[in-house]
């Protein structure tokens, strides 16, 4: 039941990964600065991570490790973690 739409997940996050500027001018998606597009992307992206098919952005062997990195980046931040309180 799932095969076609991790299929299109994959796709979505490989390009989200290569479009990024994780690879090239810093830490964060649109470049070195905190921007909309973190705030966008992270709950998304923390609520794959969360489940079973989210392997792919958690962890050393993750397919996408620019997102897992940034990701990791992203839990630290104190407006994120406010996000988890209780």
């Amino acid at each position: 039941i799932l095969a076609e739409p991790l299929i299109k997940l994959h796709e979505t996050l490989s390009k989200l990964e290569q479009r990024s500027l994780l690879k090239s001018q810093g830490a964060f998606l649109a470049g070195a600065q905190l921007t909309w597009a973190d705030y966008f992307c992270y709950p998304i992206l923390a609520d794959l991570r969360a489940v079973h098919e989210g392997e792919c952005i958690r962890g050393d062997k993750a397919r996408f490790p620019l997102l897992s990195s940034w990701m990791d980046r992203m839990e630290v931040l104190e407006a994120v973690q406010k996000t988890f309180s209780d």
